[in-house]
């Protein structure tokens, strides 16, 4: 490692002035050259403009440092740079910074540095667009370091427009004879006396921003030994990486879930990209079961982001009920001995396996409970199962026999068979069935001409009152079972919920309220307007997709992406349009009848088309101008000795009608009088022969001087 300045002394810079001063760090070596850290200590006048930190440097290859003094006082100021590298010989090399160390500095700084301070000679440097004037020899060059703070995000525009003047006769100035004229020490390139050049950065975020989707997950009903994966997507839309740490589990979650699949901790997610996050949901039982995943990142608006999960809540919106039938023995069966009843049963289910279902049979009439050893789950996939039933339990006479079954989603059937257990049927029977409908009977026959109505039947959809108990049809499509005045018939997806009907009021249940197939939609658990997220997931307005935590927040009254704020960093809908720097003229000055070129750039934050309207009070435009460039000549002079200075003026306009106006000046000259043949030889240092810059206002030794402007127009575009 080589440094060609061990000391940056800035002289006496006087408050408020400033300096900037630079050193060169170079690679001697032949392999590269890899600089762990440059250090500033000391003094809090002194930053660094471009930080070295991190920087490799090929064999041979240097580069510029450059370090801002801003004194705050006079009192003197000192401070160090310290470089660290791989330089096994010379691991270290300090940098001294001294600043307003003794009176009687000019302010000039040595080695090759430019003082930027407005107290050298540039009373009349414009205030405010921190301009420096000063004198650069011919065949040097000076480098022009421009910093950027950022206070928000987005695009940020500036300016540099250098103008090269000619030194002014001095008031004092007097002629030492007869014909001596002043002989200015320096002079302006008549050309191109504004020479602009347009910079553009992007203010980044230091942190991604972190967006997972989806925030809530419903794995729907699963039944015990199946299992089911649902996918959780992190997205990094921030400008800069975005840190994960590992996903979690609560501690209350359900023992059902299990992340399968995630990123390592401290997994770095690019902008723009993403990664994912497996869990497996596998319950024991068919009970509601929740969890809570959290998702850690370094976001500082979203470090901690919960994702709730669920499932087998609720009813099943696409369960069947299971599905019963008696084969044997029929209605109206007379068994005479002692023993066992038979009973075979069929039982099918479309949704889970018949082996899983509670089957029971019960005395509905003699004992009305569930009989002892009666159970009628089936133990073959074929739902086909026979069941032996104790006389022993009865009492000689006529009984109705229910067959029960409940599926894990607590949907049920039953089905029902009349028998005589040792005994005869009643004398008044006329259909059959065992039961009559003499006056006086405990069980009566209500329809005694229809086998499949008596005591404790299962009612069937006929329009009958197959049970006796005064109800016609209930617990089937054509009732209203739960009273909210829709049978199944007429569209009641769950007619044993008052709260479910066609029309009705959705509610957070995951159940489907209205009946339209869709559950909870129009509550916090539902996204709305489909943009992927819904109330429960920070949705300020699940009715607009274009709002919603993800979004861009606009200037438009409007919180767009639900943080709460209103406006803030928003990108501006009705943007003006904003003119950079001014209007750049191939050159400056011309002669009478030459055409050069015009050119303007032009911020438009919306991105709106822009119309241009070139104009000049002298000369014509060779094209209609309807662009950001166009071709200008100059007018031809009515007196050949007297030139003229046209004004050309560029209108910037929008669709809304929004302008912005810019104006430039062009001094034209008679035919033959601007351009001429300079006979003066002037001599040239050689590289690395001392060029320097120095204040305009002191001797200079050869021609050519400059007035650096810095004229900064800023326009910013706020964006999340």
């Amino acid at each position: 490692i080589s440094v060609d300045r061990l000391v940056l002394d800035y002289g006496e810079v006087l408050p408020p002035d400033t300096g900037t001063d630079w050193l060169v760090v170079t690679n001697e070596g032949t392999e590269d050259l890899a600089i762990y850290e440059a250090i500033q200590d000391g003094s809090s006048a002194f930053v660094v403009l471009n930080d070295l930190t991190g920087e490799v440097l090929t064999a041979g290859e240097s580069t510029n440092v450059y370090v801002y003094y801003q004194p705050t006082d006079t009192g003197g100021d000192e401070g160090t740079l310290t470089f660290k590298s791989n330089d096994v010989d010379e691991p270290e090399v300090v940098v001294a910074l001294l600043g307003n160390q003794g009176a009687g500095s000019t302010g000039t700084t040595d080695g090759g540095g430019t003082d930027t301070g407005t107290g050298a000679g540039t009373e009349e440097c414009p205030s405010g667009d921190s301009a420096v004037e000063f004198v650069l020899e011919a065949g040097c060059r000076i480098p022009v370091a421009i910093s950027m703070s950022p206070a928000e995000l987005g695009d940020l525009y500036t300016a540099v427009t250098v103008v090269s003047i000619t030194q002014e006769r001095p008031e004092d100035w007097e002629p030492e004879g007869i014909g001596d004229e002043f002989e200015p020490a320096y002079y302006s390139d008549y050309l191109h006396e504004r020479v602009t050049s347009f910079v553009h950065g992007e203010a980044l975020s230091d942190s991604g921003d972190a967006v997972v989707s989806p925030r809530t997950v419903d794995f729907g009903h699963i039944w015990p030994g199946d299992a089911a994966l649902e996918y959780i997507e992190v997205l990094n839309t921030g400008d800069a990486p975005l840190e994960l740490s590992s996903p979690s589990l609560d501690v209350a979650c359900n023992a059902g879930y299990e992340i399968t699949y995630a990123y390592e901790d401290g997994t770095s997610v690019e902008p723009g990209g993403g990664t994912l996050i497996e869990v497996r949901f596998a319950p024991d039982d068919a009970r509601d079961a929740y969890c809570t995943l959290y998702v850690q990142t370094n976001d500082p608006d979203a470090a901690l982001i919960p994702v709730t999960m669920q499932g087998n809540v609720g009813t099943d919106p696409n369960n069947s009920p299971p599905q019963v039938e008696i084969l044997d023995p029929p209605p109206g069966y007379v068994h005479s001995t002692s023993d066992p009843l038979e009973m075979t049963i069929s039982l099918s289910d479309a949704d889970q396996p018949v082996t899983t279902l509670n089957c029971q049979v019960r005395s509905a009439v003699m004992l009305e409970a569930t009989l002892p050893e009666a159970d009628c789950t089936p133990e073959r996939e074929t739902g086909a199962v026979t069941v032996a039933i104790d006389i022993g339990n009865f009492e000689p006479g006529v009984d109705t026999l229910q067959v029960e079954v409940i599926d894990e989603a607590a949907a049920s059937s039953t089905a029902s068979i009349p028998v005589i257990i040792q005994s005869r049927a009643e004398v008044s029977d006329d259909d059959g069935d065992g039961f009559g409908d003499a006056e006086g009977l405990a069980a009566y026959d209500c329809d005694d001409q229809y086998i499949y109505t008596y005591p404790k039947a299962t009612e069937i959809y006929d329009g009958r009152d197959n049970d006796c108990d005064l109800l016609v049809d209930e617990g089937t499509a054509g009732y209203d079972d739960d009273g909210d005045r829709f049978t199944e018939d007429e569209g009641d997806c769950n007619d044993g919920d008052d709260g479910s009907y066609p029309g009705a009021p959705e509610d957070v249940d995951s159940r489907d309220n209205d009946c339209d197939g869709e559950v909870d939609e129009g509550t916090a658990l539902y996204d709305d307007d489909g943009d992927g997220y819904a109330d429960i997931n920070n949705d300020c307005d699940d009715r607009d997709s274009e709002i919603n935590p993800g979004a861009t927040e606009i200037c438009d009254l409007i919180d767009n992406n639900c943080n709460g704020v209103i406006d803030d960093d928003c990108v501006e809908l009705e943007t003006e349009p904003m003119f950079i720097g001014r209007i750049v003229p191939e050159q400056t000055s011309v002669e009478e009848g030459e055409t050069i070129q015009l050119y303007a750039f032009v911020y438009e934050g919306d991105g709106d088309e822009i119309t241009w309207s070139w104009n000049a009070d002298y000369g014509e435009f060779r094209d209609d101008g309807a662009a950001s460039t166009a071709s200008w000549t100059a007018p031809t002079l009515e007196d050949d000795s007297v030139g003229l200075r046209a004004n050309i003026y560029l209108t910037a306009e929008d669709p809304a009608l929004h302008n912005d106006v810019l104006f430039e000046e062009i001094v034209v000259y008679p035919k033959g009088s601007l351009y001429k043949v300079i006979e003066e030889q002037v001599e040239v240092p050689a590289e690395g022969g001392g060029c320097s810059a120095v204040p305009a206002g002191g001797r200079i030794p050869l021609p050519g001087a400059v007035l650096a402007g810095l004229g900064l127009i800023a326009a910013l575009r706020r964006r999340r």
